[in-house]
C-alpha cells in the first residue's frame, strides 16, 4: 500500500489496509517522505529509491506504531505516556500473542516502559473495553425485563397498570408492542380470559 506521504495519505494507508487484512492479505505500508506522492517520490529518488523504499514497506501493525511514535515528542515523560496510549490502542487489535509480545517489546524500547507493565495495561484496556461494549447489552436486557414486568401487569389486570399510560415508543421488541397494541384495543379486563 503506496499513499501520498502527508497526513492524509498516512489515514488513508490506515483506513484502507483493514478491508485487505480481513481478507486475510498480508500487507505492508510504504512510507514516503512528507509532502510527496508516489510519482514526486520517484521523480526525487529516481527509481532505486522508490524501490528502496518499497523494500522497507512495514507491516501494518509496525506502520501504526510508526505513526503514534512519530506524533509524540518521546524525549518528554508526557509524551511518551501519550505514545504508549497510542500503540496500546493499536495493539488491542492484535489477537496472535506471540506477535503482540513481539510488538509489546518494540513499544517497551521506545517508551522505556516494562513490557510487564504494557501487557498489565493492555489486560486493563481490554477489559474496559469489553465492558464498555457489553454495557448496552445490559441496558437493554434491563429494558426487556421492565418491559415484560410492565405487559405482564397490564395484561393480568393489575389495578396499579394500564395499557394507555404505556407507550409503545418505549419498547424494543416488536412482539411487545404488539402485545401492547392488543391490550390498547382491548376493553380494560377483556385481556385474560
Amino acid at each position: 500500500m503506496c499513499y501520498d506521504g502527508d497526513a492524509a495519505g498516512r489515514k488513508a494507508a490506515v483506513k484502507n489496509v483493514e478491508p485487505l487484512i480481513a481478507e486475510g492479505i498480508e500487507v505492508r505500508v510504504v512510507s514516503l517522505a512528507d509532502g510527496l506522492d508516489p510519482d514526486d517520490t520517484v521523480r526525487q529518488e529516481g527509481a532505486d529509491g522508490f524501490n528502496r523504499r518499497l523494500q522497507a514497506a512495514l507491516p501494518v501493525i509496525e506502520y501504526k506504531l510508526k505513526l503514534c511514535a512519530d506524533a509524540y515528542d518521546l524525549g518528554s515523560a508526557s509524551g511518551r505516556a501519550k505514545y504508549v496510549t497510542a500503540a496500546l490502542r493499536v495493539l488491542s487489535t492484535v489477537t496472535n500473542s506471540a506477535e503482540k509480545e513481539v510488538y509489546l517489546g518494540i513499544v517497551s524500547q521506545k517508551s522505556g516502559v516494562s513490557v510487564a507493565t504494557l501487557s498489565d495495561e493492555l489486560g486493563v484496556r481490554r477489559i474496559t473495553e469489553q465492558s464498555a461494549a457489553s454495557a448496552p447489552r445490559e441496558r437493554d436486557g434491563r429494558l426487556t425485563v421492565a418491559a415484560r414486568f410492565a405487559l405482564n401487569a397490564i395484561v393480568t389486570n393489575k389495578p396499579y397498570a394500564s395499557a394507555d399510560d404505556m407507550s409503545e415508543e418505549w419498547l424494543s421488541d416488536e412482539a411487545h408492542k404488539r402485545l401492547l397494541a392488543f391490550a390498547k384495543s382491548e376493553p380494560r379486563g377483556a385481556v385474560v380470559a
